[in-house]
């Protein structure tokens, strides 16, 4: 190879890397292969398919597809062709527990850097009380009324260390790393 070859070759890799810079995406292709492969059969049916998927390199190619193609356009265009697999930016399915004329319903929805859980309480078939419960990128989580008032505000502090808040921002208790009340 000579070092004109060698030149033009190093350019091109700087320049695509040019078209993929800041394409660090959800990986959307993987995770749903991914997704799948858990959800085949029992243990030694899945290894049995990962194996599968490795040596044939299916979960290389999904992995090259996303990075080099799938990413991008997304980075590029803000849409990505590939849905997230459920469970990720989805509603789960609805849970309701009964006790007599009294009822909770749970529902849950995960969306990149938020999760959200809202309990309904109702009698006799009306709400009564609705509370979400949001948990936030990174170390905050807030639980909501029906209205959407903040009732309190959690926060991991960089020492472990979790801080409850009221509305107002009030310190209600602290737990510490170990998640014993009173830590300071």
């Amino acid at each position: 190879m000579t070092h004109r070859t060698l030149t033009a070759r190093l350019l091109a890799c700087c320049a695509s890397l040019l078209l993929v810079s800041g394409c660090f995406g959800p990986f959307n292709l993987t995770r749903r292969l991914y997704r799948w492969n858990v959800e085949v059969g029992d243990s030694g049916e899945r290894e049995i398919a990962f194996l599968i998927l490795t040596i044939i390199p299916v979960y290389a190619a999904a992995a090259i597809g996303d990075a080099l193609v799938l990413n991008a356009m997304e980075y590029w265009t803000k849409d990505n062709p590939v849905d997230p697999p459920p469970g990720q930016g989805a509603r789960l399915p609805e849970q309701q527990i009964v006790r007599g004329r009294y009822a909770a319903r749970l529902s849950r929805t995960d969306a990149p850097g938020r999760r959200t859980m809202t309990i309904a309480l109702s009698e006799d078939g009306r709400t009564q009380q609705t509370l979400q419960f949001e948990r936030h990128a990174g170390r905050r989580a807030t639980v909501t009324d029906g209205a959407g008032l903040v009732l309190f505000t959690a926060e991991t502090l960089p020492d472990g260390h979790v801080a409850l808040t009221d509305a107002d921002g009030q310190p209600v208790a602290s737990l510490d790393a170990a998640g014993r009340a009173g830590g300071s």
